[in-house]
């Protein structure tokens, strides 16, 4: 395409691609994040007085339309506390237990686990997933997908030796997804 046309729609194509390429470098165009198709997450703190060392118990259950979304063993969930908690800024992993409803390779569902590794970055705490079914000869059991089962559920308990403390004023638990 030597014609002033072609040469002007080449041009302006490769700004196009230029200018998205720029928009992708810089962020602007990013994919969301997976989401597991949540129904519900229910936090339960114990004792849910002012400056306690608490524990925190986190259920999250699937939708009715998607149910949970499996964890592979070595796979992460991340919890995020809110600015008004105070999180140490290293927790042992035994100070975390996992339970799920559904465990993959036939493993046995709801054993309490502690959890594989901890990271703790701020507020926010990445947790590893352990084999969740150590005892079975099957191997690695992760979380299992629950298709559309609203009964399946992933409890993850924060434990008081955590050492994360409840904030001085109420703070609403943020359970978005």
């Amino acid at each position: 395409m030597n014609t002033r046309i072609g040469t002007s729609f080449g041009l302006a194509m490769l700004m196009v691609i230029g200018a998205l390429a720029v928009m992708f470098a810089t962020g602007l165009l990013t994919p969301k994040p997976a989401s597991a198709g949540l129904g519900g997450i229910d936090v339960a703190i114990t004792p849910a007085t002012a400056k306690s060392t608490g524990q925190y118990t986190i259920t999250v259950t699937g939708s009715s339309s998607q149910g949970l979304q499996a964890i592979p063993v070595g796979g992460t969930v991340t919890v995020t506390f809110g600015s008004k908690f105070t999180v140490p800024s290293a927790i042992a992993s035994s100070a975390v237990k996992l339970k799920a409803s559904a465990v993959s390779y036939s493993g046995t569902a709801n054993r309490l686990n502690s959890a594989g590794d901890v990271t703790v970055d701020g507020r926010e705490i990445t947790i590893t997933v352990p084999d969740m079914d150590s005892a079975s000869a099957t191997g690695d059991n992760g979380i299992a997908a629950s298709s559309g089962n609203t009964g399946a559920n992933l409890v993850i308990t924060f434990t008081q030796a955590a050492g994360i403390v409840n904030p001085i004023t109420a703070q609403a638990a943020n359970t978005s997804t």
